[in-house]
């Protein structure tokens, strides 16, 4: 399918007008809900829920492939697509071996230092018992130049603690976010605070204290709330970004926070304006360039939308439809889905890793093309947010039905939980009575099933 669609474009493209400017297209991924495609082109790969990307320093692509427990590699100059680390067991295990060979359980983002080292985001699950799983602390863990894996944050402890010794002792809870500077000091999120791991490997807390909320601004840092911190990126200055639900905000190299984008008012306004002024969803990736612009997706309203460096905001990608169109073309124009992960190269390429479409999207700032239409999936699409959750979830059935479809909750056992139904193209909100664990969202409609699996923190 990727071979045709990729032949599809060249002919349009040899014999039609081109049209200048950015252009979106689909960089890897051709099916979803499986494992595939090592060793060849990473157009031809499937992932299970990509749900963070990066790039290393020498512009290679990194994917956090969730749920198949592993980190895949994609060579900027071949294409070709490998994993560097985990074995796909849900896991953590294999400290001191080949990352290969190590068990990682619940990847939710990475990053590489300049030394060309790379920590990976480990969240972490134990067996509750027969019907449930429940979720536990995480784990920074490194993967050195040579291959080798570690831990280097975290004690398994699902409760934040250890400030001040060595950052291994330490309990993280769970985390979602790391980042590097160029010091080699080491960034993360989770559990309302955003901590760091410096040189030396003590941690220390800089912003939050684990009590979901929204104040402090104009102050220290240290002493603010943080409502759900997602993503993180520093820049070059000694600032460092993060999203903030619905907003955007920053600590200054003198440790003050203050909110750089986003309002009182959650939402989707604002563009060609003052970032400050405008509302968000729900922001979550985030990334900067070489010029200190910022790049984040919402996946309340999926799109993907830029912060210049004098601080105004504008829709990059993304036409606030769920859906998977428009390569090819202007990517404002374009349908995505849930846009977990962004990240940007030196050339000014936009990653963005899609992970209920199953697949990483490229934002090309200079490249020349057509409008070419992608076929429409025929199978029903499901999207839930937010995820992970607190047992609230947003589910919206995408297909070209219009009688209700039957929606069923189980455990990971195949325990039924609940069951109702839902009409394609209106949301239904769902609330789950159930511990923190693994559960799978079923949606049936005629004779196409989609299932969906969530994590309830």
């Amino acid at each position: 399918m990727a071979m045709l669609k990729n032949t599809i474009l060249l002919l349009f493209l040899l014999f039609s007008g081109t049209l200048s400017g950015q252009i979106i297209t689909t960089f890897a991924g051709i099916d979803g809900h499986r494992y595939g495609g090592d060793g060849g082109p990473a157009t031809d790969a499937s992932f299970d829920s990509p749900c963070k990307v990066a790039v290393d320093g020498t512009g290679n692509i990194l994917v956090a492939d969730f749920w198949n427990a592993r980190v895949r590699y994609i060579d900027h100059i071949t294409g070709i697509i490998t994993t560097i680390a985990g074995n796909g067991n849900f896991v953590n295990s294999g400290d001191g071996g080949p990352a290969t060979d190590a068990g990682i359980s619940f990847p939710t983002d990475m990053a590489t230092d300049k030394w060309g080292n790379l920590y990976i985001t480990c969240d972490s699950i134990t067996n509750g018992g027969t019907h449930y799983y429940v979720m536990q602390g995480s784990f920074v863990r490194k993967v050195n130049t040579a291959g080798i894996i570690s831990i280097i944050a975290g004690n398994g402890s699902a409760v934040s603690g250890g400030d001040g010794g060595p950052a291994t002792a330490a309990g993280i809870g769970q985390t979602y976010g790391v980042a590097t500077d160029t010091a080699g000091n080491i960034f993360i999120t989770g559990e309302s605070r955003i901590r760091k791991i410096n040189t030396v490997g003590v941690i220390t807390t800089l912003a939050g204290n684990g009590t979901p909320g929204y104040n402090g601004d104009g102050g220290p840092a240290t002493a603010a709330l943080i409502y759900g911190a997602g993503d993180l990126v520093p820049d070059n200055k000694g600032n460092l970004y993060f999203t903030d639900s619905w907003r955007i905000r920053k600590i200054d190299k003198a440790g003050i926070i203050h909110t750089i984008a986003g309002s009182d008012t959650f939402g989707y306004a604002g563009d060609g304006g003052a970032a400050t002024a405008a509302r968000l969803g729900y922001a979550y990736g985030l990334a900067i360039d070489k010029a200190g612009d910022l790049y984040f997706s919402d996946i309340r309203y999926p799109v993907v939308r830029k912060i210049s460096h004098t601080g105004i905001i504008t829709t990059i990608g993304g036409n606030g439809t769920a859906g998977y169109s428009g390569d090819g073309g202007p990517p404002d124009s374009a349908e995505i889905n849930s846009v977990d992960g962004v990240a940007v190269d030196s050339s000014g390429n936009i990653y963005l890793a899609d992970d209920q479409n199953e697949n990483i999207r490229m934002i090309c700032p200079t490249c020349t093309g057509v409008s070419v239409p992608v076929a429409v999936r025929q199978k029903p699409e499901l999207t839930i947010r937010p995820l992970p959750g607190y047992g609230s979830f947003s589910l919206l059935l995408n297909s070209e039905g219009t009688e209700p479809a039957m929606v069923v909750v189980s455990n990971l056992s195949g325990e039924k939980i609940l069951e109702t139904r839902c009409i394609p193209g209106k949301e239904l909100q769902i609330n789950l009575p159930v511990p923190p664990g693994v559960y799978v969202v079923t949606c049936i409609e005629g004779s196409d099933k989609v299932s969906k699996k969530i994590v309830v923190k």
